[in-house]
């Protein structure tokens, strides 16, 4: 996939290419956005059979913020991890475009005009039945349908998924992420919160008591579930394994720092300093500071035994 992050990027592309281009924020690359990218691509597909030898490449836009911060613990993925999945719903190429006082106040149709049909050469365009864009959210849908004519794309207008009952958004996986509904989260994204760390050296105690952990941080832009007890999914050197994670700061031990601790099932090798990733599947129980290590190791195996009946009802 060509990843375009700065305006002198634009010459990543072939030049002779045209995109079929959907655009959004693409926080969590949701059920609701992996259906506009599957229609961009039927759009880059159908440009391709009409006119063979002309390479059309399916194109995820985004605007990125200049000169700001992001908000501690606000995103369902990292901005690597939005990539990733991206790339793996069928994007060729991602553009995040810088997003300035310029581009806020550019007009909706300079913005098609100047970025997506002078710079992208966009011959298609996939939105979402509530795109809103350009100064003051002028740029609307109909707007969309008629610049179609004039500047020569194919529009396609997709109407909003539904999950029981309510329309499939990111702010509302947000809700759910922080409520621990991970099983809601993940019907909505189509894959489980997940959190990607190299595995990183703690006090070791869980060795000791013979329940040895991967301890992982989560990366400070990610939105976090509640602290707690969670059954869950480690992929490690490419294999995934089941365990039970515990998200919080260690209160029985008074480590105060905040770890995503995983305890895997049939798994004791030792992976310091390599990357995995834990999808956390489903909240069992919150953090809780036990009367000392015994009450909190008695606890422990009993979440490990409710992990093992947890995975064999899958």
């Amino acid at each position: 996939m060509i990843r375009i992050s700065e305006i002198s990027q634009m010459s990543a592309l072939e030049p002779d290419c045209k995109t079929s281009v959907t655009i959004g924020k693409f926080d969590g690359v949701h059920q609701g956005h992996q259906l506009l990218l599957a229609e961009a691509q039927a759009a880059a597909l159908a440009l391709t059979v009409q006119h063979p030898g002309n390479p059309v490449r399916t194109c995820a836009f985004t605007f990125r913020a200049k000169d700001r911060t992001i908000p501690a613990h606000s995103r369902i993925q990292t901005m690597q991890e939005r990539a990733e999945s991206l790339r793996e719903a069928g994007a060729d190429v991602l553009v995040e475009y810088p997003f300035g006082e310029a581009e806020m106040r550019m007009e909706p149709e300079d913005f098609v005009r100047e970025i997506l049909i002078r710079d992208l050469r966009m011959k298609a365009l996939t939105v979402g039945s509530d795109f809103r864009f350009g100064y003051k959210r002028r740029g609307t849908p109909d707007l969309l349908r008629d610049l179609a004519g004039t500047y020569g794309f194919s529009l396609r207008v997709i109407s909003k998924l539904l999950y029981q009952g309510g329309e499939i958004s990111s702010s509302r996986i947000r809700r759910c992420i922080e409520e621990g509904k991970m099983e809601d989260a993940a019907a909505m994204l189509g894959h489980p919160y997940s959190v990607t760390s190299e595995v990183l050296h703690g006090k070791e105690l869980g060795r000791t008591l013979d329940f040895p952990t991967l301890n992982l941080a989560a990366p400070a832009e990610k939105i976090l579930p509640p602290f707690g007890v969670y059954f869950c999914r480690v992929k490690i050197r490419g294999q995934w394994y089941a365990g039970v994670a515990n998200l919080g700061v260690q209160p029985t031990v008074a480590e105060h720092h905040l770890w995503l601790e995983c305890n895997v099932l049939n798994f004791d090798e030792m992976v310091y300093g390599e990357t995995v990733t834990a999808e956390l599947l489903s909240f069992e129980r919150p953090e809780a500071k036990f009367a000392g290590v015994e009450e909190l190791c008695r606890t422990v195996m009993n979440d490990r035994e409710n992990a093992i009946r947890y995975f064999a009802q899958k």
